[in-house]
């Protein structure tokens, strides 16, 4: 019993591991470059919100863009 259930989990793990290798669309390292782009671009516009003190008009137009959509 514990040997299958050792077994079945590998094998899950395993065909977890090549369905997330052949589905990723970049590198890892493409990846985390792409996220680290991101979350310092949505720092900057935050930073920015806070000190110009205009988050609620972005916020605003953001739904007002996502609604035309």
């Amino acid at each position: 019993m514990k040997n299958s259930t050792l077994f079945a989990f590998i094998a899950g793990a395993a065909v977890g591991a090549a369905i997330a290798l052949l589905t990723t669309p970049s590198t890892g390292k493409e990846m985390r470059e792409k996220l680290k782009e991101r979350y310092d671009e949505e720092k900057e516009r935050k930073a920015q919100r806070a000190y110009s003190g205009s988050c609620c008009e972005d916020n605003l137009e953001s739904i007002n863009e996502n609604d035309a959509q």
